[in-house]
């Protein structure tokens, strides 16, 4: 199985806010909020955008950091024998855990440079105010190919299906099995510019927090959130993408398209020096940079360049830099978060969809 992610990009070190001290009565407000609103699981902004969710494992309930994945199925987090290298992070270790479960098969994914090798383990997992008893996910013992980052722990994999072996159940498949859910579907709710928080809700709850004016697009049947997209559009230009498949990754930081088309995007976007692997653009000319546009078979989607451009800050200097990275895999492109925050969305497992909900400001959609 080939791994399709963002860790194996050169890390770009931005500087860490620390969040500002609360009084009493600010977090008694928070707290009542949590109360009355449970359903919502809390998104961690880090980097350049991705997100982190906090899930606890075993009886124990050891806390892990994953990084929020739309590009496969499987949960992972580092085995106790990874300390070696991932000393500073939340390593699992199945003896302080009274439910955990080996599983025979052992873990493989990747190959060569890019790899995770380790164990399959049985296990409870905790995710905001769901239990999944007995839920099978991978404990990392050889962590190849992956940036030491201390801001996450490995990854939850929020995919369509699972083929690899010894894992017979996705995060909505356990969930449903064990009648938590009815519908497997969850939305992502970017939106700190409007509440302040993002989050991810579970189940058919979801669909509560959709706007109304929201396209459904068809997934095909992979492991990971995978859509078509016929033509992209920069500045006017258009890119044929027939026959493409794109998948949707909320854990990729960049924007993975064909490398025969990346140098005329670069050029639209005039960028200069690359950077830890990105691409850099003039933060001034930010504003005036074009709309990128997907045309589906149902919906032409838009993002503003507010938006898809990454920004961040190297030692109070804002840096600005370019999404786009050639994709080395024929006929596919990769939608990564820089793109996917623009919007609300929906992922329905059931139907076999993502909808997309345009928000102002930020983007656009205009049915086909």
């Amino acid at each position: 199985m080939k791994i399709t992610s963002f860790f194996f990009l050169a890390a770009i070190i931005f500087e860490v806010v620390k969040p500002k001290a609360v009084n009493s009565s600010e977090t008694w407000r928070n707290l009542r909020r949590v109360k009355r609103e449970p359903h919502k699981i809390p998104l961690h902004k880090f980097g350049l955008g991705r997100y982190t969710i906090l899930v606890r494992i075993g009886s124990n309930q050891q806390p892990f950091r994953l990084v929020l994945a739309t590009a496969g199925p499987l949960v992972w987090v580092p085995f106790k024998n990874a300390a070696a290298t991932w000393s500073a992070h939340n390593l699992y270790d199945p003896d302080a855990s009274e439910t955990s479960n080996p599983r025979n098969t052992p873990l493989g994914l990747g190959s060569g440079e890019n790899l995770l090798n380790g164990r399959l383990f049985e296990d409870d997992i905790q995710l905001g105010r769901f239990t999944i008893r007995n839920f099978v996910f991978g404990a990392a013992e050889e962590i190849r190919g992956y940036p030491v980052q201390e801001t996450f722990d490995g990854m939850l994999g929020m995919g369509l299906r699972t083929t690899l072996e010894g894992v017979d159940h996705t995060i909505l498949d356990g969930l449903f099995q064990r009648d938590l859910i009815q519908h497997r579907e969850f939305g992502l709710f970017f939106r700190e510019a409007t509440e302040g928080e993002s989050y991810m809700v579970i189940g058919k709850i979801a669909r509560k927090y959709m706007p109304q004016e929201a396209y459904p697009v068809g997934a095909s049947n992979e492991p990971g959130w995978t859509i078509q997209v016929d033509w992209m559009f920069l500045g006017g230009v258009p890119f044929n993408l027939y026959g493409y498949k794109a998948i949707v990754d909320t854990g990729a930081t960049a924007t993975y398209v064909p490398p025969d088309i990346l140098e005329t995007i670069n050029a639209i976007l005039e960028v200069t020096e690359n950077v830890g692997g990105f691409n850099t653009i003039d933060c001034n000319k930010v504003e005036q940079l074009p709309a990128l546009e997907f045309q589906g078979v149902n919906v032409k989607l838009g993002v503003y360049s507010s938006q898809y451009i990454l920004q961040g800050k190297v030692s109070d200097d804002r840096r600005c830099y370019s999404p786009f990275l050639p994709h080395s895999e024929s006929k596919v492109i990769l939608l990564g978060i820089s793109v996917l925050r623009a919007f609300d969305l929906l992922f329905n497992a059931d139907v076999g969809h993502v909808a997309f909900a345009p928000k102002q400001f930020q983007s656009s959609a205009i049915p086909m």
